[in-house]
């Protein structure tokens, strides 16, 4: 995965914790491309792409990571406090929703496919 990761073919996020955590638990992998994301997975899953594209979006932050906790999962913290989710053509439910309101964050933002992908220029 080292040498994908090197040759900018995938990007590896952390998880958003203490510092064992972001560097012995999984990361999430997100392809570079989203032409090779569909040579090997097809149409199976449109949020997954959606949550990828706004990955490509915010990858030049220093600090990015995905939020873990309770085994409720939301996609970016950004290193100076703003929590995104991204949803396509879904809600979040209603765990997700507990996690989102409760964390402590500067500025929450969901962005949705359709109505708020345009926030993404103003994150």
């Amino acid at each position: 995965m080292g040498y994908f990761e090197k040759t900018y073919l995938v990007h590896l996020l952390p998880r958003f914790g203490k510092i064992n955590e972001t560097l012995l638990v999984a990361k999430k992998i997100y392809i570079c491309d989203l032409g090779i994301k569909y040579l090997f997975t097809g149409e199976r899953n449109l949020g997954s792409y959606f949550e990828n594209y706004v990955f490509l979006k915010l990858r030049k932050r220093k600090e990015l990571y995905y939020l873990y906790d309770g085994g409720i999962e939301l996609d970016f913290v950004t290193g100076d406090g703003i929590l995104i989710e991204s949803k396509f053509n879904t809600e979040m439910n209603e765990k997700q929703k507990v996690l989102f309101e409760s964390f402590k964050a500067e500025r929450k933002v969901v962005i949705d496919s359709v109505k708020k992908l345009g926030i993404l220029d103003d994150i």
